[in-house]
């Protein structure tokens, strides 16, 4: 789906995805640093477009360019697959950016699903050698709700953050990132 608005922060901005996106996009997913944690990719950039158009049009279904105050592209998030009173959140890739950036992203995000969506939940999986996303994750307040090997062997960690643990969390970030 397309969010017609830019969600702003003070870092960064999030504005959708669009079809003129799809070589920053793809070599974000190509990149071996970023997708060391994430199953291989290897797409054309017509298969990038035409996975882009069909993702502005699924229902649920939220990409955002991350960029930073001055413009620049500098990552994507999404939320996505909404049912009900939850969402997906993840698809997070952050290249030239800071922590803060970061960081700020991630709680632009999850504002988004919580407020702008009215979600009572998100959920996720991070894989165990991804440690740092598992930390970034309890940041925000997840509670691990399964751990077990998938279906490439390497162990899985879901996660669900409530609307009640986030903004006790939420809290917290913004002290850190807003001073």
């Amino acid at each position: 789906m397309v969010y017609d608005k830019v969600i702003e922060g003070k870092y960064v901005n999030l504005r959708s995805v669009n079809i003129e996106d799809a070589d920053y996009t793809l070599s974000l997913r190509q990149d071996p640093e970023l997708t060391k944690y994430l199953p291989k990719l290897d797409i054309s950039l017509a298969q990038q477009k035409k996975w882009i158009e069909k993702q502005r049009s699924k229902p649920g279904d939220y990409y955002f360019i991350i960029q930073d105050k001055e413009g620049a592209n500098i990552g994507v998030i999404g939320v996505y697959d909404v049912q009900g009173c939850q969402c997906e959140t993840g698809r997070i890739a952050v290249k030239n950016g800071n922590s803060f950036q970061s960081l700020e992203a991630q709680l632009l995000t999850f504002d988004f699903a919580f407020d702008v969506l009215n979600l009572s939940k998100t959920v996720n999986y991070v894989y165990a050698d991804n440690v740092h996303a598992i930390r970034l994750s309890q940041m925000f307040g997840a509670e691990v709700t399964n751990k077990f090997k998938d279906e490439t062997g390497m162990i899985r960690v879901d996660h669900v953050i409530s609307v009640e643990r986030y903004k006790e969390s939420r809290k917290k970030l913004a002290r850190i990132l807003y001073r």
